[in-house]
């Protein structure tokens, strides 16, 4: 179960001793949030994770049905 909190805006939360996120404000039923990370963490929005996961699925199908001809034709 994920935690849930409420924030109005320009309060934050704290992950670890490295992260801030604060909810700047709220416009239109959307959030708009600031992330204060270290550089050598990545943040990702979910749907370009997802976008990503499909494309990489999908070139390794391809690379999987290239090398299944490959060794079809050799034999």
């Amino acid at each position: 179960m994920p935690l849930v909190l409420t924030r109005r805006p320009m309060q934050s939360i704290h992950i670890g001793d490295d992260i801030i996120v604060t909810l700047v404000s709220i416009e239109g039923g959307k959030a708009r949030i600031a992330i204060e990370a270290p550089h050598d963490v990545a943040i990702v929005r979910e749907e370009l994770l997802k976008s990503r996961q499909r494309t990489r699925g999908s070139v390794m199908q391809s690379f999987k049905a290239r090398m299944k001809r490959s060794q079809q034709e050799e034999k």
